[in-house]
């Protein structure tokens, strides 16, 4: 979070879009660090997310860990 609240500093918002973003979760998945963790690994390495400037390198790297992925899949299942 300190982080997120020096870049603040900086002129860019992201400890506000950061809580903005927790914030818009059920708050029974809001308070499981293990679920948010996931979801934001997954909002961050979205290639199609706006200002994104080396989308085919996420591209690649979710190729990649598509195995894990899938690992993870099943288990979670």
């Amino acid at each position: 979070m300190e982080l997120l609240k020096e870049a603040s500093q900086l002129g860019v918002n992201l400890y506000e879009e950061h809580q903005r973003f927790v914030k818009s979760f059920d708050p029974r998945w809001r308070t499981d660090e293990n679920v948010m963790l996931l979801l934001s690994a997954i909002a961050l390495f979205n290639p199609s997310r706006s200002n994104v400037t080396h989308k085919e390198v996420i591209r690649l790297e979710q190729v990649r860990c598509s195995c894990y992925a899938c690992c993870v899949e099943r288990v979670l299942l």
